[in-house]
């Protein structure tokens, strides 16, 4: 049930910032992140998001939580390599990097 529920919100979201509601659609990915914590995907689109628009701390911080759910996840690996890159944060990048190729 929650799951479903999570999985709705994030729908929603990404419909949001599809169509330009860029803080909707990150409200939207948070509420579906806190209705259903130990699910990724909410967690990985919120780092996405944040690497769209520049927002380097918290893509890195999204992309963390989303890698500690589901390590296998090769585009949080790449987002999580990019945004640590533009933060210089080389230990973390070059991890990424390791873990991606």
């Amino acid at each position: 049930m929650r799951r479903a529920l999570a999985a709705w919100f994030n729908e929603l979201g990404s419909q949001s910032i599809n169509s330009g509601k860029s803080q909707r659609g990150d409200c939207l990915y948070k509420l579906a992140s806190n209705i259903d914590p130990r699910w990724s995907v909410p967690w990985y689109n919120r780092g996405l998001h944040m690497k769209n628009i520049g927002r380097w701390s918290e893509s890195l911080r999204f992309n963390r939580r989303a890698l500690e759910l589901d390590p296998s996840d090769e585009a949080a690996w790449w987002n999580l390599g990019i945004a640590a890159t533009a933060l210089r944060n080389w230990p973390e990048a070059g991890r990424a990097w390791r873990v991606w190729n």
